[in-house]
């Protein structure tokens, strides 16, 4: 990053439809030190470039008369400050953008004993999004070097393009349930009892990114449900396939990683061969899930896909099938329906991972005939232990091994 930002003085890199330049000075390193306006000025343009291709801001930067960048200057926040910065700064964009805007990367960088502050802002796959002044919703548009208000065909195109987005996200699910129950995959699963799993990235919305599918290979945190492990790694037309065989069927769980960055995990042994017509303990089921889910968004976030995921779970083949609901062997009712679906819930990871989980898994639970998750108390908020894996956090290849 370093690199990058040295070159935009030493090259006289001009703003753009994709770069902007902000002189601030924050006091004491906080971000509710600036006057309403100059935040509100930031917000504009960030809400323009998610609106827009993307964009990246660069704090700290001061231009000369012809606006050629000049030199850097210290923003007032220092290491040590930056992360209650980063909290003041996201609870900001939280509060004033509609939808809220996610999957925004800033971080800290010192050169010449000045503080600077880079802000990446991801072309968005849910716009239009609008800047609240306060009193009402703006929405803006990058033109060149500017952030001007979208006009009426602009918030329309974006409306429309909104609309199929969230479509065409339902029918990718669509279209892999279908081709699961269908056998092209395998002949055993269009009667099997499965449990799926699928992971949409927004940034697999565009068809322009293009996962390297050699660096999931062998990677750790895209193993299978049940067992935790590889199996083993395929590649095949829609992308990497890992592949675990029991010795009792040759598809007892999967994870097919596509080119484009989405994920569809299948776990098949653990819902079937518990005993005949019964759903192993639906509380192991539901944790190893939980924990898959983290870590599937957590590889294609190291691997440098924008973390921002849609995320649904579906049962098929449930029909006649009860579960174990507790650790007395109790059994749920005979689900009386085939096929269960899950809402799509949003999750980035500048949001809480808990809260977006707790449609999907209050579903899931309702289905079994249980009030609720075992991932939440009495009062639905969140049991810490049983999130404690988030503490492994995430972590980026910024140098990104993706298209």
């Amino acid at each position: 990053m370093k690199d990058f930002l040295e070159g935009l003085i030493q090259n006289k890199n001009r703003e753009s439809d994709i770069l902007e330049y902000k002189k601030r000075d924050f006091t004491d390193g906080k971000f509710n030190s600036l006057n309403q306006e100059l935040a509100n000025k930031l917000l504009k343009v960030i809400c323009s470039f998610a609106n827009s291709n993307g964009g990246k801001i660069v704090l700290g930067i001061e231009e000369d008369e012809k606006h050629n960048p000049k030199g850097f200057c210290d923003v007032g926040v220092s290491r040590e400050q930056f992360e209650m910065w980063e909290q003041s700064f996201r609870s900001k964009i939280a509060t004033q953008t509609m939808p809220v805007l996610y999957g925004i990367q800033v971080y800290h960088e010192i050169i010449d004993e000045k503080n600077i502050i880079l802000i990446v802002v991801p072309r968005s796959a849910i716009k239009p999004h609008a800047f609240h002044t306060g009193s009402r919703d703006e929405f803006y548009i990058r033109n060149g070097n500017q952030s001007l208000l979208m006009r009426y065909n602009d918030l329309k195109n974006s409306f429309q393009a909104l609309e199929y987005t969230q479509r065409k996200i339902h029918e990718f699910r669509d279209q892999r349930i279908s081709f699961i129950l269908n056998g092209d995959l395998d002949a055993s699963l269009p009667t099997d009892t499965s449990l799926v799993i699928h992971v949409v990235p927004e940034w697999s919305l565009d068809e322009a990114n293009f996962l390297d599918l050699r660096k999931c290979r062998n990677n750790q945190d895209f193993i299978n449900i049940s067992p935790s492990t590889l199996g083993s790694p395929i590649f095949n037309s829609d992308g990497l396939l890992n592949v675990h065989d029991n010795g009792n069927r040759s598809y007892s769980s999967y994870v097919q990683i596509f080119t484009n960055g989405s994920i569809e995990a299948v776990e098949v042994r653990l819902m079937n061969d518990y005993r005949d017509r019964t759903i192993c303990n639906w509380h192991k089921i539901e944790k190893d899930v939980v924990q898959r889910i983290f870590s599937y968004c957590k590889g294609l976030s190291k691997l440098g896909v924008t973390p921002t995921f849609h995320i649904s779970i579906s049962l098929l083949n449930t029909k006649g099938k009860k579960a174990i609901i507790d650790s007395f062997g109790d059994t749920s009712s005979n689900l009386k329906i085939n096929i269960v679906k899950t809402p799509f819930v949003k999750w980035s990871d500048d949001s809480s991972f808990p809260e977006a989980m707790f449609p999907i898994l209050t579903t899931l639970a309702h289905t079994f005939g249980l009030s609720k998750s075992s991932f939440y108390d009495k009062q639905l908020h969140p049991i810490a232990d049983k999130f404690k894996f988030l503490e492994e956090g995430f972590s980026r290849d910024t140098s990104t091994g993706s298209h």
